[in-house]
């Protein structure tokens, strides 16, 4: 996963029904949703999420079995600072190591993630999708948003982690709140775009184990089934190359967008009703000129000043 994601209130608000609306695993009885989200009523969702933003996700509440919405940066800090070493202020330097997401087959076994997992510090990121580029025929890249295909949004396996920024000025000290996504080997239907893809969690009643009892072999069962095939669940369309750049915020960002066909050797002989004879015509004379150049090249090379079109345009090496 590249690190780019579409978040809205709509998305966070199904996942926070679905989570609060099911038996709850550590208890009979039912998990309550608790909207307690600084902030959340201007929070109006970021449809071109990078890491270093804020976003939101679901998680335990402490010393509960509620779930709760928090805010916090994406790009895991788990060290720190100190009043005499405050941490540097700015995503750019919070987050100048990018821990935006983690390998979920060793985050049970990494220094960084290893006490997050076992002291039940995870969450879920509840997203509309994620972007992931692909380079193009043309050259460059292509961005694509998968998404899945009934609509509802992907909820991605997270850890979250709450430090001290160092900064005591108001009196209290500042806390910093941060959280990484897990992520996967890509399933079949996804390699094609990336090796790696998020850690889906395709259930809600597996969502609510991963918040509430959280364990090693839980979390290798959901990399498993991430990972197996999934045909009808995701769906993926090219997208606005303007999402390349991290700080563009338009309206487009989540709609699809028509590729334009790359002109091949093969288009040279698509056939054309209008005029079939003069084509099929135009099309040998340009043949033949196409095989005397394999043994005349220099005679070739004067003839295409004045044949642009022909086919041995497509085979010519430059002078």
């Amino acid at each position: 996963m590249c690190g780019r994601a579409a978040q809205t209130q709509k998305a966070i608000n199904i996942a926070a029904s679905a989570l609060s609306s099911t038996p709850s695993i550590a208890e009979n009885t039912n998990t309550k949703y608790v909207d307690e989200m600084p902030g959340q009523e201007s929070w109006t969702g970021n449809l071109n999420m990078s890491p270093g933003l804020d976003a939101i996700v679901l998680q335990r509440k402490e010393g509960s079995n509620d779930i709760e919405c928090k805010e916090k940066k994406w790009g895991l800090i788990t060290k720190g600072g100190t009043q005499s070493h405050p941490l540097p202020p700015g995503p750019t330097k919070h987050f100048s190591n990018k821990m935006f997401n983690a390998r979920s087959e060793t985050a049970s076994e990494k220094f960084s993630f290893r006490p997050l997992l076992a002291n039940g510090k995870t969450c879920i990121f509840a997203i509309d999708g994620f972007y992931e580029w692909k380079v193009a025929d043309g050259g460059g890249k292509q961005p694509y948003f998968v998404h899945s295909s009934d609509s509802k949004p992907f909820l991605i396996a997270g850890l979250h982690s709450t430090v001290q920024t160092g900064d005591n000025k108001s009196g209290q000290p500042k806390m910093l709140h941060s959280f990484t996504v897990l992520t996967t080997d890509a399933c079949p239907e996804l390699q094609w775009l990336h090796k790696r893809q998020p850690l889906f969690i395709w259930s809600i009643e597996s969502a609510k184990q991963y918040l509430l009892k959280p364990s090693k072999q839980l979390l290798h069962q959901l990399a498993t089934k991430a990972s197996s095939s999934n045909p009808n669940k995701l769906m993926w369309y090219p997208v606005t190359k303007r999402m390349s750049n991290v700080q563009y915020r338009g309206n487009d960002c989540m709609e699809a967008i028509k590729l334009k066909k790359s002109h091949d050797i093969k288009s040279f002989f698509s056939p054309d009703s209008s005029n079939s004879s003069s084509n099929n015509q135009r099309k040998r004379t340009n043949l033949n000129k196409y095989k005397l150049n394999q043994s005349s090249p220099k005679k070739i090379k004067s003839e295409s000043t004045v044949n642009k079109g022909g086919i041995h345009s497509f085979f010519q090496k430059k002078s």
